[in-house]
């Protein structure tokens, strides 16, 4: 299984499959700003959930965690 495939799992969970749907388009590189900001703050919440629960391997741990960045990077600076 893929980062990807776990995150969006647990997003989809959590917050339905909309959400999901965009944590899978940013975590593709598609650009934050087409997102819905609340839908963020939802992903941003599971994300930071999933790198304290310790379950991701080292490489797996580090993407994550570089998509965790850029996030809130956008988050600082895109913040309505």
């Amino acid at each position: 299984m893929q980062t990807i495939d776990l995150v969006k799992a647990v997003v989809n969970s959590e917050h339905g499959w909309a959400v999901a749907d965009q944590f899978e388009a940013t975590f593709n590189s598609e650009s934050f700003e087409k997102q819905n900001y609340n839908a963020l703050r939802y992903i941003k919440g599971v994300v930071e959930d999933i790198l304290h629960s310790k379950i991701l391997s080292e490489d797996a741990y580090d993407e994550l965690y570089e998509y965790k960045e850029n996030l809130e990077d956008y988050m600082v600076g895109g913040e309505k």
